[in-house]
């Protein structure tokens, strides 16, 4: 019996010595951080000893602001939903016009549209006088060759998809993709966003939606309903759009930004023109946006075989609310491509 018992000790005992001289390693990774005052403005420093990661054993090493050239896609919502509305049109045209008038000279721009399919209008230039060119050029096609080109619906997902690939290796790390669009998604399949979503944060790229109207277009419902209760239902279909407005961009560490006035009571469902000044307040948060965020670098204790959810706060942060930061960032961490040893 002695003999047995000094058997079963000497193997836990072996085995957590041999446990022991394994290398013990560290994923290395890094993530995009946006930090926002109460105003919304961001905050250009960013200390790491104050973020608190959960949902994986990981904790921030080092930040860095990312103030270099970016490059940016805007991509085009031509659905039907936005052709169809001059107003919509003209919002979008005069917003990224007034966009193009915010980014840095040394910033690079590229063009893409999608409805049902995507195409890239114009590479990757400096020159914003092209991008506005085609911006025209789109404005004066006709509807019969628009729908040709773009079909009906709204595959936003797919479109993010092919501007990813066809954009790579230029498109890289603290890059942006700009929606810009009505935010009317009749299709947008969960599944396939979040694996989109996954490779938009393994390879650093964050995306804005910039919003070209402030409601839905109105609904065709039964005629002699109550207006009372087709309110009531246009109401609850603007909630989920909104909704899925943020799901598209904040999971990849994105916002939505609107130059239309901000909905308060019962919204009337009338497409309205965007006031200049809320465009150029708009154009010009997105810029300071794409050019405001950190490069924080992660060190994760724990194996990650497949993406993992996090959250991230600021500890330390004053009672007050004046005094409260928000961060912008990915919502999860990803599977290593390598993994680097302590």
């Amino acid at each position: 019996m002695s003999w047995l018992i000094f058997s079963i000790v000497y193997s836990i005992v072996a085995g957590l010595l041999a446990e022991a001289s394994i290398p013990q390693t560290t994923q290395k990774q890094a993530i995009t951080v946006v930090v926002l005052d109460s105003s919304k403005r961001p905050v250009r420093e960013l200390a790491v000893e104050r973020i608190r990661i959960s949902g994986i054993a990981a904790v921030a090493v080092h930040a860095e602001p990312l103030s270099g050239p970016r490059h940016i896609v805007l991509l085009l919502d031509l659905s039907q939903s936005s052709r169809n509305s001059g107003i919509r049109w003209k919002n979008m045209v005069d917003t990224c016009k007034r966009f193009l008038k915010e980014v840095q000279p040394d910033d690079w721009i590229a063009l893409h549209a999608f409805g049902e399919n995507h195409r890239v209008l114009a590479s990757f230039t400096h020159e914003s006088s092209q991008i506005e060119q085609k911006l025209d050029a789109l404005r004066a096609e006709t509807e019969q060759d628009l729908k040709s080109s773009y079909g009906l619906g709204t595959n936003v997902a797919t479109a993010l998809q092919n501007t990813l690939a066809s954009e790579r290796p230029e498109l890289c790390f603290g890059d942006v993709v700009v929606v810009v669009s009505d935010g009317e998604y009749s299709n947008l399949d969960g599944r396939k966003l979040q694996k989109i979503h996954q490779d938009l944060i393994d390879a650093g790229i964050r995306v804005y939606l910039l919003r070209t109207a402030e409601t839905i277009q109105h609904l065709r419902l039964t005629p002699g309903m109550p207006l009372s209760v087709e309110r009531e239902i246009e109401l609850g279909a603007l909630k989920r759009q909104l909704r899925a407005q943020q799901e598209l961009v904040v999971p990849v560490g994105g916002a939505v930004l609107s130059p239309g006035e901000p909905i308060r009571g019962f919204p009337d469902f009338v497409d309205h023109p965007f006031k200049t000044e809320r465009i150029s307040g708009a154009s010009k948060a997105l810029a300071l946006l794409i050019r405001s965020a950190h490069k924080l670098e992660l060190d994760i204790e724990e194996p990650v075989r497949k993406p993992r959810s996090i959250t991230m706060e600021l500890a330390g942060d004053g009672d007050e609310k004046k005094d409260r930061l928000e961060l912008q960032y990915p919502r999860w961490v990803m599977p290593p491509r390598t993994v680097l040893k302590n």
